[in-house]
């Protein structure tokens, strides 16, 4: 019987902050989801709670996107967690920033 470690190839492992950045970017996208929740329930007069909220899941995604790119620039490290945690927290910004547009 094989072990698990008999059948990796490459010998690299995932990188830390590439971790740290999906686990950020999954925290951002469920406080955003929680916070767009809440205000549609209360026809966007939700309060300054939400508003807080949001705007603290916005910076959670701004260091969320700063340890994906830091982790996309390390060597010999697998890459699904770098590339899955920069993609969902720039998108979580572009997503805040269209907000705030439409908010103006």
């Amino acid at each position: 019987m094989r072990r698990k470690q008999d059948l990796e190839f490459d010998g690299k492992k995932h990188s830390h902050p590439g971790i740290i950045s999906s686990v950020l970017g999954a925290i951002a996208l469920l406080a955003d989801v929680i916070v767009l929740v809440i205000a549609f329930m209360q026809s966007g007069q939700a309060g300054r709670m939400v508003g807080v909220t949001g705007f603290l899941a916005m910076w959670v995604s701004l260091v969320g996107l700063y340890y994906g790119v830091r982790a996309l620039r390390e060597k010999e490290t697998k890459r699904l967690f770098p590339r899955l945690g920069f993609v969902l927290n720039l998108l979580l910004l572009a997503g805040f920033g269209a907000v705030y547009a439409l908010g103006m």
